[in-house]
């Protein structure tokens, strides 16, 4: 019993500070990624990969504010065309704009327009086409665009610190015919009170 009770205290203190948006606070989360890509148009080898993501924070009132996110991942493509399959990975830059809702302090969702940018060659992971036949996916592309949406929860809170669940679910209009390559994406991290408003304007 005594136990439960210093952890329950433990849990409270932690949880003292909420998130309360107020318009010129600003707050950074830093935090590993585990991403895979949704086999929804046909079945292939998608594993969970990994990626380091930051996602900086602006308040602009009581509700929420802008918010700008950068993660960099393995990001996987598959094409499929009549029975065959080339599934390719590369490494990508993915930079998202959007808004950040807080309906509770607790919980926040954000709607967002990302970007993601090639860095380097893509790698051959399967392919039933053969070298000289193959088409080409989006992991050899050195852009793509989309929308990504996400809903963060605040396990724990206290004083500048926060203990972050992040999931989001990215959506590309970019993709090409046949091709698979939305993400499903969690990161868990560390997330830091940079500063308020009167923090800035104070000499």
């Amino acid at each position: 019993m005594n136990t439960l009770v210093m952890v329950m205290l433990v849990v409270y203190r932690w949880q003292a500070f909420a998130h309360v948006p107020v318009d010129g606070n600003i707050h950074a989360l830093l935090a590993p990624a585990t991403l895979r890509t949704l086999p929804l148009k046909h079945q292939f080898d998608s594993p969970f990969l990994g990626g380091m993501g930051l996602v900086v924070e602006g308040d602009l009132n009581h509700r929420g504010g802008a918010e700008i996110a950068a993660i960099y991942m393995n990001h996987v493509f598959s094409i499929r065309q009549g029975d065959q399959t080339i599934t390719e990975k590369t490494q990508r830059m993915y930079i998202s704009t959007g808004y950040r809702y807080w309906p509770t302090p607790w919980m926040s969702a954000a709607l967002a327009f990302y970007s993601s940018f090639g860095m380097g060659d893509a790698e051959i992971v399967h392919n039933d086409f053969g070298q000289n036949n193959s088409p080409p996916t989006s992991a050899q592309s050195s852009v793509g665009y989309g929308f990504d949406l996400s809903l963060q929860i605040e396990a724990l809170h206290r004083e500048r610190y926060s203990i972050v669940l992040d999931s989001r679910y990215a959506y590309s209009i970019t993709s090409k015919a046949q091709e698979d390559g939305n993400l499903l994406m969690f990161m868990l991290g560390l997330k830091y009170f940079v500063q308020s408003r009167s923090e800035i304007s104070t000499p």
